[in-house]
């Protein structure tokens, strides 16, 4: 169970700096 945790976890992390990046991106474009 505590390796599906971290695979879970990771992926979360993994998501969210991508949205982030992608979100600080698309406003400097808008800029």
């Amino acid at each position: 169970p505590g390796t599906v945790v971290c695979d879970y976890m990771s992926y979360i992390f993994m998501f969210l700096s991508i949205a982030t990046s992608n979100m600080v991106a698309t406003s400097l474009a808008k800029k």
